[in-house]
């Protein structure tokens, strides 16, 4: 194997790891998948660590179901909701998420396990369908997530389109496409929408 293949392999995965990172501003708060199940809460307190002020997150690397909802830590993401009612109000918000996966999960399946496994083994010349796979499941990806977006697109425009170009020329960043449109629709809904307020006593 040349050392660009190793390289190159070595890029993806680095890439993929920063897609799962996420940064926390003062007063926000986040919920992420856990990799046992159910949900973790985030939030930034004056002993977190943080960089540059923020406080670094990551999503859960081996879960591409949309799993980041971040909003205001008062407001927001109150600390006793339950994972039934984030759950619910993950399908209300992103009723049609489980086409997206599936595609999501192709598409890391090609660019996470096949792809680098054909360039350690030297074999991508030879097996050329796994940069097609690519072509189109990202092809795919884009549409669906279009398609996905009115109301982003109708809450802001701009932001659609900037983060929307960012995932067409990045591949890696596509994967977590669940994540990206999961936490606009959230914000989209009436300038800011919150998950369920918990029951009440």
């Amino acid at each position: 194997m040349l050392a660009v293949e190793r390289e190159f392999s070595a890029a993806i995965y680095c890439l993929y790891l920063v897609d799962c990172l996420h940064w926390l501003k003062p007063g926000q708060a986040a919920l992420t998948r856990r990799i046992t199940g159910g949900w973790k809460r985030w939030e930034h307190r004056e002993e977190s660590f943080t960089l540059l002020g923020r406080m670094p997150v990551f999503a859960n690397v081996f879960d591409l179901r949309p799993g980041w909802i971040v909003g205001d830590a008062q407001s927001l993401l109150p600390e006793n909701l339950s994972a039934q009612e984030i759950d619910d109000f993950l399908d209300k918000q992103f009723p049609r998420w489980k086409f997206l996966l599936d595609l999501s999960i192709l598409a890391a399946l090609n660019l996470l396990v096949l792809l680098p496994g054909l360039l350690i083994d030297g074999s991508l010349a030879v097996l050329w369908p796994a940069p097609a796979l690519l072509l189109f499941t990202h092809a795919a990806i884009a549409i669906e997530v279009f398609a996905q977006s009115k109301k982003w697109r109708a809450a802001d425009k701009a932001g659609f389109w900037r983060e929307y170009f960012s995932m067409l020329l990045n591949p890696v960043a596509a994967l977590r496409c669940g994540d990206l449109l999961l936490e606009f629709s959230v914000r989209a809904e009436s300038g800011g929408a919150s998950p369920p307020s918990p029951p009440q006593e």
